[in-house]
């Protein structure tokens, strides 16, 4: 059984650009490739042209080389969705599924209602599980912001309890994942998880799903556990602490080719960046050490490097 001790990651892909960065992604052959999303841009409700885009991904050489070198993981975001910020209200989504499915799971999951997927790879003791989650197929629609707030984007968060971002089928899919055997879990969100301030998509919106999810990690027990997340444009890393179990990471790698200009973007839980140029994320392990080291990767070089002992992503000893 294959051992996973490399994974890389990374989102928002033009392809009308070039892409110099995935190609070095590419060429770092990592064990597992995870992308997160705007893995092309569609922006679109009508399949032919939907398909012509991912045509277009797949015919990009860049692309063509990382499928062929490593295993390649993926979940959506808006613009290979379809719509910019769409949720479950999206009328294209059934064409859009079709697509994605036919492209990065070979026709797999007929039946099922959005992209969502897992699996555990590694032998015993060093299981890496991989947690693919959709953020897009079932979400409530966002609520807007009802004044101007210069340097932020258009949504607040809304506490309804009844708003979602996950079905109550996806939920259910996540606490059974959850409760499986894994060392390491990398939960791969399309948005980001913990940054919560600036407006924009992220479980922030809907703090009673993101509250849920804590509370899922918790009340199963699931140890390991490591978010990855996309979207924004720059790179960064954020972390929460949480009384009596262990701290939790967002690791933002984005964008592939299409960085925004500098600019402050709050976050109070940010420990690291944000890095404005093309990035692509790193996660090393070194089982023997019981050490993982993550890392920001940018055309120039290394932008961050983060090293902890696996036992922080472990629970502290009941008393």
């Amino acid at each position: 059984m294959i051992e996973i001790s490399t994974i890389g990651f990374g989102s928002c892909l033009d392809t009308a650009r070039p892409a110099p960065l995935l190609d070095r992604l590419a060429g770092a052959r990592p064990d597992v490739c995870v992308l997160l999303g705007d893995n092309m841009y569609a922006d679109t409700r009508e399949e032919p042209k939907m398909r012509a885009s991912y045509a277009a991904l797949i015919a990009k050489p860049e692309f063509r080389r990382l499928w062929s070198l490593t295993r390649v993981l993926a979940t959506w975001d808006d613009h290979d969705y379809g719509e910019n910020d769409a949720g479950g209200d999206f009328p294209a989504k059934e064409m859009s599924l079709r697509a994605f499915r036919d492209l990065f799971r070979g026709g797999r999951d007929v039946g099922r209602e959005g992209v969502y997927e897992a699996t555990i790879l590694g032998p015993p003791g060093r299981r890496v599980q991989f947690i693919l989650l959709d953020t897009r197929y079932d979400r409530s629609p966002l609520t807007r912001s009802t004044s101007r707030r210069p340097g932020k984007g258009p949504y607040v968060a809304d506490p309804d309890p009844s708003l979602r971002m996950l079905s109550e089928t996806q939920w259910e899919w996540l606490e059974e994942q959850l409760g499986r055997k894994a060392d390491v879990r990398v939960i791969a969100s399309s948005i980001q998880v913990l940054a919560d301030e600036h407006g924009f998509e992220t479980w922030g919106n809907l703090p009673s799903e993101r509250d849920r999810l804590y509370e899922m990690i918790e009340r199963t027990g699931a140890e390991g556990v490591i978010f990855i997340s996309g979207d924004r444009h720059h790179g960064e890393i954020s972390r929460i602490e949480r009384d009596g179990a262990y701290p939790l990471l967002d690791v933002t790698s984005s964008s592939f080719n299409r960085p925004r200009k500098p600019g402050e973007e709050p976050n109070a839980r940010r420990v690291a960046g944000p890095f404005f140029a093309e990035n692509y994320g790193w996660i090393e392990i070194d089982w023997e050490a019981s050490q993982m080291r993550i890392e920001l990767r940018g055309l120039q070089g290394l932008w961050h490097q983060l090293e902890l002992p696996l036992a922080t992503l472990r629970n502290p000893p009941q008393e």
